[in-house]
């Protein structure tokens, strides 16, 4: 019984492509055959300045005074490569690499410091073209002879640059921001810390769901009240509870007033795109569940669904799901979202409590997205 995978229901026929996110490609890391002694390097009148690798220290200084672009230390060869604008007159001599006292290498490259200069200056006119928590972090890399753009933005947003440098530009798709479920700026996310107008964090952002042509952020319907002020960690405001219908029959409200977006949070800071929906399958396995006081926590299962529970509140809600894992939501996961993941989130429900722990299976209650559905006319906000 137990093992069966999630039934996804894609909306807009669009079960989803992960965009992977990874680092710019580089030579394995091998045995250091010159390894280098790190020293003290004291200037009167200044802080000591602590170099680990003082010969690449002198020849990354000996190479900019010469013109060049600076050097890095081939992490195959262990050798120090000075890296000169070519065509260019200035030179790195052998007197300058007879001083650095290491084996170096010189190559020649496309790009000097003006060209960078002015690419530097054409993707940051691009950053108008960014929106909610898009950012790019940009620059020329030395290792790489290329210029790197690292960006959640798509690489639509570069295509025109990179065609006006052919062969001269590395995209990768990533998080760069410095936001996360404590400091969730607008457009808001599901999985972030929800608090009072007090610095305490009460309860956790679900997921966002469109009601006719407005779209709200989904919470548990006993975190506020209707009329509450609600705002992030850090201060951000999220708006004001507008609904809580049938509650607490249905454990759910709506947060409405700023504006939220198609993901959750998955971890502090990293995330996936809400693509759809999952229906109740008992046996289904495994969802994760992120809420702001335990983080994210996968290897749920699906034990009962149609459940009636009063908690220690005194409410009674029915239509709940049980769920068993090696984890039950704490205090402060309440709202938080229950997802299936391929890469991208399929929305299950809401958490709402649980039941603590029987040896190493933990239970855990969730208001299922359907019921929401019902009792809202709502549909899923996807990104």
């Amino acid at each position: 019984m137990f093992g069966r995978s999630p039934k996804l229901v894609a909306l807009a026929s669009l079960i989803g492509v992960a965009v992977l996110a990874g680092s710019l490609p580089g030579p394995a890391l091998a045995a250091d055959s010159q390894t280098a002694t790190p020293t003290i390097i004291s200037t009167p009148g200044s802080s000591p300045l602590y170099v680990a690798d003082p010969a690449l220290y002198k020849a990354n200084g000996l190479a900019k005074a010469r013109g060049g672009l600076g050097a890095y230390r081939d992490q195959v060869t262990r050798q120090i490569v000075v890296v000169m604008p070519s065509p260019v007159a200035a030179s790195f001599t052998a007197t300058d690499a007879a001083s650095v006292a290491a084996t170096v290498t010189v190559r020649r490259s496309a790009f000097d410091s003006s060209s960078i200069a002015s690419m530097e200056s054409e993707v940051e006119a691009l950053h108008a073209g960014l929106v909610g928590k898009q950012a790019i972090v940009s620059g020329y890399d030395i290792s790489q002879d290329q210029f790197t753009i690292r960006s959640n933005a798509r690489a639509s947003l570069f295509a025109g640059f990179m065609a006006e440098h052919p062969g001269e530009v590395t995209y990768t798709y990533g998080d760069v921001s410095s936001y996360n479920r404590d400091n969730d700026n607008p457009p808001h996310w599901g999985g972030a810390t929800l608090d009072r107008p007090y610095p305490t964090p009460w309860c956790t952002a679900g997921y966002p769901v469109r009601v006719g042509s407005t779209t709200y952020m989904v919470t548990a319907g006993h975190c506020f009240n209707p009329g509450d002020s609600v705002v992030g960690n850090t201060g951000w405001n999220w708006g004001t509870i507008i609904s809580r219908n049938g509650y607490p029959d249905t454990d759910v409200e709506l947060i409405g007033g700023s504006t939220y977006e198609g993901a959750i949070y998955t971890g502090y800071s990293s995330h996936q795109w809400v693509k759809g929906y999952v229906q109740s399958l008992v046996g289904s396995s495994p969802y994760c569940l992120s809420g702001w006081a335990s983080g994210n926590n996968c290897d749920y299962t699906e034990t009962a669904d149609n459940l009636t529970e009063t908690f220690s509140n005194g409410n009674t809600t029915s239509g709940l799901v049980q769920l068993a894992g090696p984890h039950t939501g704490m205090p402060g996961d309440s709202g938080g979202p229950v997802y299936a993941t391929n890469g991208n989130a399929f929305i299950f429900g809401s958490v709402v409590g649980g039941s603590g722990c029987n040896f190493f299976t933990c239970i855990t209650y969730l208001e299922p997205y359907t019921r929401v559905q019902s009792v809202y006319g709502a549909s899923l906000v996807t990104g």
